[in-house]
């Protein structure tokens, strides 16, 4: 009889265990990479023509910065006209308030992004023309500041 007993509940035990069914669910994982664009380096990029005067010829100077944008992301870099600019025109403006026209170009202006090892290299070139050096007033510290806008 005790290994009757026995047997029953060794019985009971295994069909109390079969009555349990496991449950399971997906865990979804996600992300959003945010596309960005950054200059490496946050200092201002100097263009620095020295001295001049009105027989100095074209003068062209450049400067280079870099930037990274993300893996694929579209990117288009622009410049404003600067702080004195007149109908369209970009100048330099003396201590003493006189204007000197001058351009400023950017290259590349747009591309993709390859990610942020591999940085990107853009070349500003500012050129005073032989006609505005002629009709230069004689002026200290003519300058400029100028945005450059990098979009994504």
């Amino acid at each position: 009889m005790f290994a009757l007993f026995r047997v029953g509940l060794i019985a009971a035990s295994v069909a109390a265990t079969s009555v349990h069914a496991a449950s399971s669910i997906n865990v979804l994982v996600t992300a959003t990479i945010a596309g960005r664009c950054e200059f490496l380096s946050s200092a201002a990029i100097n263009i620095d023509f020295g001295r001049l005067n009105e027989v100095s010829g074209e003068q062209i100077k450049t400067a280079n910065t870099q930037f990274w944008c993300t893996q694929g992301l579209a990117y288009t870099l622009s410049r404003g006209l600067g702080q004195n600019a007149n109908a369209g025109q970009a100048n330099l403006k003396s201590d003493s308030n006189q204007l000197l026209p001058y351009s400023l170009s950017v290259s590349p202006t747009g591309g993709n992004g390859s990610g942020q090892s591999t940085p990107i290299s853009a070349t500003l070139t500012a050129t005073i023309s032989d006609a505005s050096l002629s009709a230069a007033a004689i002026g200290d510290n003519y300058r400029d500041t100028v945005v450059l806008t990098l979009n994504p």
